[in-house]
């Protein structure tokens, strides 16, 4: 007997009909939406999602059905095994990367999967969305099952990342600068820009959302801004005439794992007319969970273009590895190291200042907050010191009164 498939759409709900297969929901999400439609516009994204749409209808089989909202796609299927699911998923995401043909902006979709048990479409797809949430929290995963265990936590982590986006796209984080001061030279000789989320006329402590930042990739997002802003306020010290030597910025693992990411930082630079002396790229050396990225070649690629630092030194997973590459010319002591008062904890300290010394690093201790940590590190030949001690990371405009009392 042959049964014929309806499935129809009928206030955002779907009608489950008997069928010889079984059904799941896949919940398809473009990545970064809101900055998609902030970059592009609102008509352009209207048709790059139309695009997206046209993929998904046009190569899906008989009894499947797709839904478009603005952001993300519902779309029901009938399968046999969940290969044909994974397979319809993998040729999506292949094709919609094809719709963009822009070297800054990458089209990527993340998706979550629900097994259909009950005929009730709106909690299926809820589930299918939950699970899609789970998915962009795996930055190497593109696709999750739905898992009941993960709801209030993924429930929680997506409210986070809605408020950063928001955040970003109204202009509430802001770059702040923190000097490095060289005590011999008795200046400043750098300084290094730093992100912050400014809400209700106080500062937001980045322990309250970085860790779901840098699970759910908006890092990436974050660097790029920062780049941008730096650029700008160099133009702005340029123009004034004010001596602000190289200003460094933080890059992320999840940026370095963006294969455009030096087209990009290359594009920006250009455009803001800005010197590669201008600028130094911190790379930290902490490694996350399931990260395979050869560091080494990273930093080897970034290299040739850009001034690399490595930032944390001492806490990563490949420390000595680092002093071998030729092209690093920084080092920024991790604080961990500066702030431990123990016996053991200051002669690692002052081995790892011989050793860069030796090699001839610019060296850089972080978080330096006391006159006794100062007095040590000048003691064992650390010369340069960025911290509490010297100075906190400044707003712009107090920044550039304290480059004038500098000169």
């Amino acid at each position: 007997i042959v049964l014929i498939i309806l499935s129809l759409f009928e206030k955002n709900k779907i009608r489950y009909n008997i069928s010889i297969y079984k059904k799941a929901i896949v919940y398809a999400d473009i990545v970064n939406f809101k900055l998609l439609k902030l970059y592009y516009g609102k008509r352009k994204t209207k048709k790059i999602t139309k695009k997206v749409y046209n993929i998904i209808l046009n190569n899906l089989k008989k009894g499947c059905v797709v839904k478009k909202n603005s952001d993300h796609y519902s779309i029901l299927v009938e399968y046999k095994n969940k290969s044909e699911i994974i397979n319809l998923i993998n040729f999506i995401s292949e094709e919609s990367s094809k719709v963009l043909n822009d070297e800054i902006f990458n089209l990527t979709l993340k998706y979550g999967i629900q097994i259909c048990i009950e005929d009730d479409y709106e909690t299926n797809e809820n589930k299918a969305s939950l699970a899609c949430i789970k998915a962009k929290n795996e930055p190497m995963k593109t696709y999750c099952f739905y898992d009941e265990g993960d709801t209030a936590n993924l429930l929680n982590e997506k409210k986070v990342v809605d408020s950063l986006i928001n955040a970003l796209i109204n202009e509430e984080f802001e770059v702040y600068f923190q000097p490095k001061y060289d005590y011999k030279k008795k200046e400043i000789i750098g300084s290094e820009a730093l992100i912050r989320l400014i809400q209700n006329n106080r500062i937001v402590p980045a322990h309250e959302f970085i860790d779901v930042a840098e699970k759910y990739g908006f890092t990436v997002a974050l660097d790029k801004y920062v780049l941008v802003r730096v650029c700008k306020k160099i133009n702005e010290l340029k123009k004034e005439k004010i001596n602000f030597k190289c200003i460094s910025i933080n890059v992320s693992r999840n940026t370095l794992r963006d294969e455009k990411i030096i087209e990009y930082y290359s594009k920006v630079l250009n455009q803001y007319n800005i010197d590669k002396n201008d600028i130094e790229l911190e790379i930290t050396e902490r490694k996350q969970n399931d990260d395979e990225d050869d560091l080494s070649s990273i930093i080897h690629k970034l290299s040739k273009k850009f001034n690399v630092s490595i930032d944390d030194f001492g806490v990563g997973y490949s420390s000595l590895e680092m002093l071998n590459e030729n092209s690093i010319k920084t080092i920024k002591i991790d604080r961990k190291f500066v702030v431990n008062k123990s016996d053991t904890g200051k002669k690692i300290l002052k081995n790892i200042i011989n050793l860069c010394n030796s090699l001839n690093f610019n060296l850089i201790a972080e978080g330096v907050e006391t006159e006794e940590q100062f007095n040590y590190l000048k003691n064992n030949g650390c010369t340069t010191i960025q911290g509490y001690y010297y100075e906190k990371p400044l707003p712009f405009d107090e920044y550039v009164e304290l480059l004038k009392k500098n000169k």
